[in-house]
């Protein structure tokens, strides 16, 4: 489990996770990224209380089945940031 937990934060750190601050800082307002900011922080909430839950109801044999579940919605994330973010580089 602790392997699974280590793989799930550094796919997190090296994709998407981290350059949304810097992405919404650049293209938002500063409400609108205090908005976005705390859906973000609200959304790992809910990883972090659900996460305990699905170990129970799936037993902890088979945990590995949760975390395959929150990396597709990872890579669900990864192709709406391909298809839907805009290019900011050379952009004032």
């Amino acid at each position: 489990m602790v392997v699974l937990v280590l793989g799930f934060i550094g796919v997190f750190e090296i994709t998407t996770g981290p350059v949304l601050f810097v992405y919404n800082a650049e293209i938002m307002s500063d409400k609108g990224f205090s908005v976005a900011s705390g859906i973000l922080w609200f959304l790992m909430w809910v990883i972090a209380v659900t996460t305990p839950f699905f170990v129970d109801a799936v037993g902890s044999d088979k945990v590995g089945i949760i975390f395959i579940s929150y990396g597709a919605v990872t890579v669900l994330g990864t192709l709406f940031v391909f298809a839907f973010m805009k290019e900011t580089k050379g952009k004032t």
